[in-house]
């Protein structure tokens, strides 16, 4: 139960830390109510705390290469996934933009897999 919390608390650290990509969020809540979201979730973990004590609920143990190795490969999935003949459903490309297109794709292919095998 922890990580929903905990992953709400992280989409706060991202909009501030991350410098976006091709996903931008946008933080449309006020000052005052971030504050109280986060409060919110911070006087939560002690009940969670508690309620997982009374009932012998086990930490779940996460391994973080796990997490990585999985996440790296869902990543891969979706790049691979993207090649210039899937994009030809949206129009005919000349050969320079399906060139183009497969650079892009097999550097980050590549990136993904240097990560992935840093988890084995």
């Amino acid at each position: 139960m922890e990580e929903k919390p905990s992953g709400i608390e992280n989409l706060f650290r991202v909009t501030r830390q991350h410098e976006p990509v091709n996903v931008t969020v946008t933080n449309d809540l006020t000052d005052d109510e971030e504050r109280f979201i986060q409060q919110t979730i911070q006087e939560l973990y002690e009940p969670l705390g508690r309620f997982c004590a009374h009932y012998e609920i086990r930490p779940l143990e996460i391994s973080l290469k796990r997490e990585i190795a999985f996440k790296t490969a869902l990543l891969w999935q979706e790049i691979s996934g993207a090649t210039a003949k899937s994009m030809e459903s949206y129009g005919s490309l000349d050969e320079s933009l399906k060139q183009e297109f497969q650079q892009y794709t097999s550097r980050m292919t590549e990136l993904v897999n240097t990560i992935y095998l840093a988890c084995k």
